[in-house]
Order: C-alpha cells, then structure tokens, then sequence
C-alpha cells in the first residue's frame, strides 16, 4: 500500500450508465432464467425436464412467491436515489418499472402452475388497488415511452394475477367437484366481495369484475354463496371489459411473449365460464363483435390452445359454447363462424375437423323481421318454459344448444317453403326455433341437415353477380358482401394451407352437394 501513489480519479458518466443497464437487466435476466426453469420443468418432452423440475420445486421451497411479492412492495414505493443526476434518475426510473413487470410476469406463471391461498389473493387485490394498478409511480415524471408501456403492462399483468387465483377452471367443473373450490369455504370471499365492490374506475378492473362475477354466479349455483353478481358483470360491460382484452392481446408481450399461451389460456377459460354463467344471447346482442374478435386472438396460430380445443373442448358443452352458438346463427350471420373455425385451424387435423364440420350442419337460420314476429307469420304454438323441446337431442349438438337458448322464445312451423340460398331451402313443414337476439334481431332457427361449402360457393357467386350487375345497388350490400368473400376465402386459404390434401376431398364433396346445373 505504501507504494501505490495517489492518482487523481476521474468520474467516467458513460461508464457508469452502463454498468447500471448490465446490473439492471442482470436482475431482469435472472427473473427470466426462473421463469424458463418453473416451464420446461412442466413439460415433459423438453430434455431437461427431469432437472428443471428439481430446481424449480427446490426454488418454490425457497419461499420466492414471497420474496417476490415483497421485493415488488419495494420497488413500488421506491424513490429516485437523491445523488443521481437527471438523465441517471430517467434510466433508474425505467429500470423500476421494467423490474415490476418482470415480477409480476413470474408471478403469474407461479400462480398458473401452482395454487394460489386465498389469502394471498386478497392481499394482492389490495396492494394492486392501492398502487393503482402499476399506475401511481413515484418516479412517473421520469418515465421515458418504453417506461409508460411497462407501466401499462403491470396493470394489465396485475389483473391477469388475481383472475389467475380465482381459477375458474375448478368451477367449471361438476358441482360435487366445484364445491370443493377453496376460495368458496374461506374468509377472504367476504373480504374479496367488500374490496371488489368498490372497483370499477380502471380500465383493468373490467377484466377482474367480470371473472368475480362469475365466481359469484357458480357460487350461487352451488348454494354456497348469495353475494349479488350482477352489478360486478354490468360494471365490467360499462368498462367495455372485451376491448380491454383486445387491446392487452395486440400487445407483443401477451401475444407472442414465453408466458403468452398462459395468458391466452386464463382469458379461454373466463370466456367459457361466463357463457356458462350467463346467457350467453343478450351477451351477443351488445357484445358480439369484440368478443369474436377477442377468441380468434385467442387461438390464432396457437397450436396448444387449438389441439386442445379440438382434443378436449370440443367434447364438452361449456367450452365450445360459443361455437355453437355462432353455428345457430348461421348464415344469417356469416362472417363471424368462419372467422372463428378460422383461428381455430393449425395444422392438417384440424383443418380436416372443420371441412367435416361446416359439411354436416344440423341448424339453418334465417332472419325474421319485427313485422312477421309481431303477425305470427310462422308461429305455430307457445313453447313450453317448463320443458325442453325434443328432449332426444344429442346434448352435445348445436340443436341441443339452439333448444336451451330459446326455451323462453317460439316454436316455428315454416307454412311455405323458401330459398336461403342456391338449392338450399327451408322447405313447407320444417320446424324450429324463434331466437330473440337482444330487442331489435330476430332469428328462426330450423333444424334442417346440409353442407355449408355449397352455400358458400354459392356466396362468392353472388357477389361476382352484383360486381357485374348493371342494377344500380346499395354500396353497403357490396361492402358486407366483399366482406362474406373475404372471410371465406381466409378460411379456404388457411385450410389448404395447413391441409394440402383437402383441396380434391373438397371439390369431390361440392361434386356430391350440387345440383347438376352448377357442377
């Protein structure tokens, strides 16, 4: 020591602007490495699954859910260090909030894998309120745009927490099976109703509303609660709660992030749990829009989700109630079921899934105007409120569906025949169903046997004609027409895309379906 010399040390600010990014993103990276561990230590054909699993129960054992939810109490309340200049105090700012995110991003996929206490539950609901949802940050005015994105992405990562912990999936289940739900039997259901009365301010409070509402609704069913559920759903609908959704899945994070399957899967389950819970009608009639628009994001180029879909949803009337339901709808309304089977197509199986689906469809509707309603055109007797018509229908089929959406609506006897479309037609005799969606729309709902692929040439024919017509037409008749091609062509070429070999089975199939004249 005695021979080092004294020199004089010059401040490098550079230098130390990068050592604060490399520590920072240091701590951001080894969040990442946990989280990479906890996932292929649940899959089981990755090749380091076995010792994956060991760290990450080794990991859990450590206590890291509640040295994570304490260290992001920390960095929430944190200030900017008083000793940093401004353009410092910027990065640090950015730094906190990017830490935020990353927390909560691993929460999450701990809480997906593992089950979250009730009472952890309802203390993050209350941290989170309090925080705003990642909104009140002392260090907001440093933020740069990057920052304001991450802020936004810790509200929306809060909300997929606490829907997370309510795992609505277990109430899906049978009711023997869903009462044994733990959030119903605990103390923190008084303590989550008292906290969740009171939301309804934040865009990310919609999301959560409506996930409690359902809690409360199978709650109900199940005789173990009476908490009103209503006003929590209605608070969410006036939050626009599906284009919230959209919103946060448009962000690259939620759509293409390690944790996205996760996120997509919480948001498949809350939407089949609410048609579950609610009726699922008057939910279309305001509704529609945003939330096909929100399940074809959902399973979009998802090949988990989709293989799931069609292995194990498809089998069970909750999760594919949508399906159905847009299926009864159709062709009067067209455009949102190929949208739909659309997303739904990955790879060769599940394009052949769809081609046999749209060619064995057992519902045909039409529109009905509120002229022919109120005149009883095609009304032949009152349905029975007490009783389910044609009770030997598959339960699982879209008849069935059509029977329990419309068991406070009119049975239909058609007393004319008439052409839908090309040689397809409702002929004198058929029955079905009235459907009311909302006030204003009225469906007849038959229960006729055919193949949609002919229809759907028949469409584009259609529009071709109106293209080369000299017959002055409604712009709005063109435009919803283009609109009809342009999802059928989508569909056509995402399923010869993924299934090669559908091309010739489809034509041989038109070949069986049409009438001479337009083979």
């Amino acid at each position: 020591r005695s021979e080092v010399k004294g020199e004089t040390f010059e401040f490098n600010t550079a230098a130390l602007s990068e050592i604060m990014d490399m520590y920072h993103q240091e701590r951001i990276n080894i969040l990442l490495c946990i989280g990479a561990v906890i996932r292929n230590g649940q899959d089981e054909s990755h090749m380091y699954s076995a010792i994956s699993k060991e760290m990450s129960t080794a990991i859990m054992e450590a206590d890291l859910e509640r040295k994570l939810i304490e260290q992001y109490k920390t960095l929430c309340r944190s200030i900017v260090p008083k000793n940093m200049t401004r353009p410092q105090g910027e990065k640090w700012a950015n730094h906190c909030v990017e830490e935020q995110a990353a927390i909560l991003d691993l929460l999450f996929l701990i809480f997906y894998y593992h089950s979250c206490q009730p009472a952890i539950l309802l203390s993050l609901a209350r941290l989170f309120q309090q925080n705003s949802f990642g909104i009140k940050q002392l260090c907001h005015n440093l933020l740069s745009e990057t920052g304001r994105q991450a802020v936004a992405r810790i509200g929306d990562l809060c909300a997929f927490i606490l829907i997370e912990g309510f795992k609505l999936e277990d109430l899906l289940q049978e009711d023997k099976d869903a009462k044994k739900h733990a959030l119903l039997h605990h103390r923190a259901m008084d303590g989550l109703q008292s906290e969740l009365s009171s939301w309804g301010a934040l865009p990310q409070h919609a999301s959560v509303l409506l996930a409690w509402a359902t809690v409360l609704c199978r709650a109900e069913q199940l005789q173990l609660s009476d908490f009103e559920y209503q006003q929590h759903a209605q608070r969410a609908y006036a939050l626009d709660v599906f284009e919230q959704l959209n919103k946060v899945l448009d962000q690259n994070w939620a759509n293409d992030g390690p944790n996205a399957v996760g996120y997509k899967s919480k948001l498949k389950t809350l939407l089949s749990i609410v048609f579950v819970s609610f009726d699922i009608w008057p939910l279309l009639a305001s509704q529609q829009q945003p939330l096909v628009s929100l399940y074809c994001k959902i399973f979009d180029e998802n090949p988990p989700l989709c293989d799931q879909f069609w292995s194990l949803d498809y089998n069970i009337p909750p999760y594919r109630q949508l399906l159905d339901t847009l299926t009864l709808q159709f062709p009067a309304s067209f455009d949102p079921l190929l949208s739909v089977l659309t997303s739904l197509c990955v790879d060769a199986d599940s394009a052949w899934n769809i081609f046999h689906f749209l060619g064995n469809l057992s519902t045909l509707s039409t529109e009905i105007t509120d002229q022919d309603v109120a005149a009883g055109g095609w009304v032949n007797m009152e349905l029975d409120p007490g009783q389910s018509d044609d009770e030997s229908d598959d339960e699982n089929s879209s008849a069935a569906a059509a029977n329990r959406g419309a068991t406070r609506s009119k049975q239909l006897v058609a007393r004319r025949a008439f052409r839908v479309s090309g040689h397809l037609a409702v002929r004198e005799g058929d029955h079905g169903h009235l459907v009311s969606i909302g006030t204003q729309r009225h469906l007849a709902v038959w229960r006729i046997s055919y193949s949609a692929w002919p229809l759907m040439l028949n469409a584009i024919d259609d529009f071709l004609a109106l293209l080369t017509s000299y017959r002055r037409i409604d712009p709005l008749r063109i435009r919803q027409a283009a609109n009809s091609v342009r999802v059928i062509l989508s569909l056509l070429e995402r399923l010869l895309e993924r299934g090669p070999r559908l091309g010739e089975a489809l034509l041989e199939h038109l070949e069986q379906h049409l009438p001479p004249t337009q083979q």
